[in-house]
């Protein structure tokens, strides 16, 4: 089965009176919830509004760090629903993510980011061969490593620089020997950050994350993880339910449900074809797709992800061939964020976390799920 990954929730909705109100009542000095202001905008769909926002605020305060930062989320927001400007999308995110860093140094919420755009820059250079790619990794590893040097121990910026620099080839800035470096940091800090890096350079599975669910029988991290290494050895059954685990003892986890609609969607394609026995496979995806997706939609969560997850549900009425209902899926997903992801894996939290809240919803960059 061949994988492509195109692309690798946030706080309590607000009424539109009250971002308005909130808007129309801002003084003439920068407002200061007005990143959190754009932010819960853009979480109801409307990025234009959003926008609006974030440039009033910068107009009046150029310095505005977490106001940069905002805009840098929204641009990249943008850019996965138009595969036309992605680029040019993404060059503008990195550019206010360069000044978010630039106007206050002393967070590591923003070099974080920035390194997330740069990789997805990076991806977008060598899918479409262009020059450069390689600098736009360096770039990449600049930034979690200046995460770093505010935050010591920020596991997630480790995890990535080890996927980074262990799978990437030498010529496009891979490096053996510090992924490995920043493996053992990682094992010696942490037991299960250390497991999820050693998954990175070698092969990890099921029976490796057994001793560790044991051992911490309530961590969500291992349930997730052990979950997703049943996803690749092919038992949907048994990863479903430690994902229902992870949810019952956190209910944020209830994202999982996405990663395994997606494993099932992405199965089902691997079975279009006019043989019978695999058209029933296929219809049995399917049909373990929509449940695992509706289970998730039960939460009601935010504009962008709903639309994801309603355009999940659209692929699976389309195959099925109930093309009106796939049409009202469609149409629902565009109502609610005109600008949500097109990519077939589901955007990144990192997308959502609320404003100056540090990023810990860790997920990999070069896999599915």
């Amino acid at each position: 089965m061949t994988w492509r990954v195109i692309s690798t929730t946030a706080g309590a909705l607000v009424c539109a009176a009250s971002i308005l109100f909130l808007v129309s009542c801002a003084p003439t000095e920068t407002e200061p919830g007005a990143a959190e202001v754009a932010h819960e905008l853009r979480m109801n769909g409307k990025l234009g509004e959003a926008k609006q926002v974030l440039e009033d605020a910068l107009a009046q305060d150029l310095d505005y760090a977490a106001g940069h930062y905002e805009l840098s989320r929204l641009k990249v927001h943008a850019a996965m629903a138009n595969s036309r400007q992605i680029e040019a999308l993404m060059n503008e995110a990195q550019q206010s993510i360069d000044q978010a860093v630039e106007h206050d140094s002393s967070s590591a919420i923003y070099p974080f980011f920035g390194g997330y755009v740069g990789f997805m820059r990076a991806f977008i250079a060598l899918n479409l061969g262009e020059p450069g790619a390689a600098e736009k990794v360096v770039h990449t590893c600049e930034s979690f490593a200046a995460a770093l040097r505010v935050e010591p121990n920020y596991r997630e910026a480790k995890l990535h620089l080890v996927e980074l620099y262990g799978l990437l080839p030498e010529e496009m800035g891979g490096d053996r020997s510090k992924a490995e470096a920043y493996m053992s940091e990682l094992a010696a800090e942490d037991e299960i950050f250390g497991m999820k890096a050693r998954s990175v350079l070698e092969e990890v599975g099921v029976e490796d994350w057994k001793p560790l669910r044991e051992k911490y029988p309530r961590s969500t991290n291992i349930l997730e993880e052990l979950g997703k290494a049943y996803l690749w050895a092919g038992d949907a059954a048994e990863a479903g339910k430690c994902f229902a685990e992870a949810v019952e003892i956190d209910s944020s986890k209830v994202v999982l449900y996405l990663d395994l609609g997606r494993y099932h969607t992405m199965r089902a394609m691997d079975r279009e074809t006019k043989d019978e026995e695999s058209q029933e496979l296929q219809q049995s995806h399917l049909a373990a797709a929509e449940a695992a997706v509706r289970r998730y939609l039960e939460i009601d969560p935010p504009a962008p992800l709903k639309a994801y997850a309603l355009r999940m549900l659209e692929y699976v009425k389309r195959t099925t061939g109930e093309q009106d209902e796939a049409e009202k899926l469609k149409a629902e997903a565009k109502a609610l964020d005109p600008h949500h992801t097109r990519a077939s894996t589901r955007p990144s939290n990192a997308l959502f976390t609320p404003p100056g809240t540090l990023f810990r919803d860790h997920g990999y960059m070069m896999r599915p799920f």
